[in-house]
């Protein structure tokens, strides 16, 4: 989570006076598919992945755009004896995967692969992606119904290093299927996997068929290009004017609202916030953020602990929630000490605790995950009188329910600000 702190006047005229430039940024996945190596990867020359074990996949990792020297080294091993190197050019906004893996002789290398992110109706449709990037012979796809057993799509002849692309009309679940060209044994399935409308499947062909180590890895990543952005207000009684790369953006921007879902190209933004009509060289509080292709973020201006404002960026957690469940999170932006969360079942009168994670301090959340209707409740740990009184909330059936606590104890101005985030 990252944390923008105010500054006094004079020093954030002097140290903001032009707007900073910001490095232009890529999204990478790293598939290690090479069987028995416990390595090191390293970026640039430096040390980013330590002991990556073999058959696993990354979370989308963050990095500068242009030139990237990319290197595995054995599992604390000198980075001057790599077992395998890849220099790749990555364009910015771009979202690509390196695979560590076996080529068709069984030597060891790196490949990159360039993720279509622009494909789908995020709406319906979905795409399943084969890599085959195996020590194995030539392989074959096959993807059916899973009710009707019709066949809906087939590849044949894929060789190490190609890549196979089918775009499926509806999301949902598919028998999927791979076999070495001209036999009727397949090597993967026929396995049942879900794929969700608007996102991306993809399937690595990794190891080796002849040394008995032939496994399948699946990554899934939502397809889209753009990014979202929600920023909310919990300064009390200061409204503001909100800049974003040097233009104003939001005028008169008022407290204990928010903006809504904003769309954006992919990429880092200069933000700041003044008083209303301000100069931007004289913000109340500024900072760069981020925001990543696929991912859905929320900006909130806010007091901290001691009562000075700041801004806390939150990446939002949109995978599903079980089955007759929501998702809540509370967030403490309030100048105050910790507090506790409680959820309740029920009414006031005949409640049920559900939920009571371990209290939170200023910039921290809570999540919880209960039924669609139920009783929240705020309090300082140790009293017995709580901020709130058990409140009547009515969770999202889909996205989640944000309850923010914002104001200052001190100055009896503490309030809540419930903000509904969205999928994709």
């Amino acid at each position: 989570m990252l944390s923008f702190r105010s500054l006094a006047t004079g020093l954030s005229t002097l140290l903001f006076a032009a707007a900073p430039v910001f490095a232009q940024k890529a999204q990478v996945v790293v598939v290690h598919g090479v069987p028995g190596a416990l390595v090191d990867v390293y970026v640039n020359g430096n040390l980013a992945i330590e002991d990556f074990e073999p058959f696993t996949v990354t979370d989308e990792i963050t990095l500068d755009a242009g030139q990237v020297d990319l290197a595995i080294v054995a599992a604390n091993g000198p980075f001057n004896s790599p077992i395998a190197t890849l220099s790749v050019s990555l364009s910015a906004n771009t979202f690509s995967t390196v695979t560590a893996n076996l080529t068709g002789t069984g030597a060891v290398e790196l490949r990159a692969f360039a993720n279509d992110v622009a494909r789908t109706d995020a709406s319906r449709s979905a795409v399943l992606v084969v890599r085959h990037v195996a020590q194995a012979p030539l392989v074959d796809l096959v993807v059916r119904s899973v009710e009707k057993q019709k066949e809906l799509a087939s590849a044949v002849g894929l060789a190490n290093g190609q890549e196979v692309s089918t775009l499926l009309k509806n999301g949902g679940f598919y028998e999927v299927e791979v076999l070495p060209t001209g036999s009727t044994s397949p090597v993967f399935g026929p396995q049942t996997l879900f794929i969700p409308a608007g996102s991306t499947l993809a399937l690595y062909a990794v190891g080796s068929v002849g040394g008995g180590s032939f496994d399948v890895l699946q990554q899934s990543f939502v397809t889209s290009n753009v990014a979202r952005l929600d920023v909310v207000h919990g300064i009390p009684g200061v409204p503001v004017d909100v800049f974003v790369n040097g233009e104003r953006a939001l005028q008169n921007f008022q407290p204990l609202t928010n903006t809504g879902v904003l769309e954006f190209t992919p990429g880092t933004y200069d933000i700041a916030l003044t008083n209303v009509g301000g100069s931007i060289g004289a913000p109340i509080v500024r900072g760069d953020f981020h925001l990543a292709r696929g991912r859905a973020s929320s900006l909130v201006a806010c007091l901290d602990e001691s009562a000075a404002p700041q801004v806390l960026a939150f990446a939002e957690d949109l995978s599903a929630a079980a089955a007759r469940q929501s998702r809540c999170v509370v967030r403490h932006c309030a100048a105050a000490p910790e507090v506790g969360v409680s959820f309740f079942s029920g009414k006031v009168d005949k409640a049920t605790l559900v939920s009571s994670p371990a209290a939170i301090e200023n910039g921290d959340q809570a999540d919880l995950v209960a039924a669609k209707s139920g009783l929240l409740s705020i309090g300082l740990p140790g009293s017995a009188l709580p901020l709130f009184a058990p409140t009547s909330v009515r969770l999202a059936s889909k996205g989640q329910t944000v309850v923010y606590v914002f104001g200052s104890l001190n100055a009896n101005s503490v309030s809540t600000f419930v903000q509904e985030v969205p999928t994709f």
